[in-house]
């Protein structure tokens, strides 16, 4: 299985998000969330595939201020490790997995649901 790794230590947390701002962006309002949920949910990412969801991650966490590394894990399968600063020192250490199962299905909204393989699994977290 696929794991994608999360390293952001909370010391650190005030550096990458201006939490009068952005959280109330993502998390109140909740558009940019819901968009970024969209986009992961789009992505085909049926084992052994991961790498161009891995690589989706990477560009969303590197734009908002973190340093991003993919580590090849096998044949288009990458562990995606984030931290904030330039060093890898956290404290807090968060996985998840960015694998679905077949068959692909991509995303879609029926009233308040939403639909698409990884919407009720990791792509949701």
């Amino acid at each position: 299985m696929l794991w994608i790794f999360y390293i952001l230590p909370l010391v650190y947390c005030q550096q990458v998000f201006n939490f009068n701002t952005d959280l109330h962006d993502y998390y109140v309002n909740g558009q940019s969330m819901l968009e970024f949920h969209k986009n992961l949910v789009d992505i085909p990412s049926v084992k052994p595939s991961e790498l161009a969801v891995a690589q989706y991650i990477e560009q969303f966490l590197s734009s908002n201020g973190l340093t991003v590394e993919l580590h090849k894990a096998a044949e288009n399968r990458y562990n995606v490790y984030a931290f904030a600063g330039d060093e890898r020192n956290s404290k807090i250490l968060l996985t998840s997995h960015i694998d679905t199962v077949p068959p692909f299905f991509p995303y879609s909204i029926d009233g308040s649901r939403i639909y698409g393989r990884g919407s009720c699994d990791a792509k949701a977290s």
